[in-house]
């Protein structure tokens, strides 16, 4: 390799390390944003559950739980990066896209298709709201498109292991049936 193609690779390299760590403080901040929304929209929910009184118990009890959540999640962002920044990071190029490409276009129907629904199905079996008695998974499909491999990068964790970070777009099909019994009793 010529100095000037050595260049290359070290700016590339480092473009790339910006970009990811970009992308993941973009992720970690959108992580954090939601699970506010969520935990504001179930305060005012819990607030208002009957409009003769306001139940300001529940509400701050909510808010309290979610504010460990929110301050465990940018705890766990912060790890995140700070973990980026120790590994060495490897482009794996267009050789590896194809390969990874043509696995995703033949596990989608089949091996995804399952893995998503047995996911689907497990924690809809794990919520807990006094609303809902049960919810069932009638029937589960992911459609015939497929994920689009944009990215592969690979990092060395030590001399045995090896991880890697892939980027992709799904314009997904997905189609879930659910048949949902709410519970005799309303929360009060």
């Amino acid at each position: 390799p010529t100095a000037r193609s050595l260049l290359v690779r070290l700016i590339d390299r480092r473009v790339r390390k910006k970009r990811n760590r970009t992308r993941t403080g973009t992720l970690i901040l959108r992580q954090l944003l939601t699970i506010v929304s969520l935990s504001l929209r179930t305060a005012r929910a819990a607030l208002f559950v009957d409009s003769s009184w306001w139940n300001w118990g529940d509400a701050w009890s909510i808010l309290r739980k979610s504010w460990d959540d929110t301050k465990r999640a940018a705890a766990e962002g912060v790890e995140a990066l700070r973990l980026q920044e120790r590994l060495k990071s490897t482009s794996v190029g267009p050789g590896g896209v194809t390969i990874l490409q043509y696995l995703m276009d033949h596990w989608t129907p089949n091996y995804l298709s399952r893995t998503l629904q047995t996911s689907l199905r497990d924690t809809l079996q794990n919520i807990d709201d006094r609303n809902i008695q049960r919810i069932i998974l009638n029937r589960f499909d992911v459609g015939k498109s497929s994920p689009h491999v944009t990215d592969v990068r690979t990092f060395e964790l030590d001399n045995n292991c090896m991880a890697f970070d892939v980027d992709v777009t799904w314009e997904s099909e997905i189609q879930a049936k659910m048949m949902i019994t709410i519970s005799n009793r309303l929360a009060s």
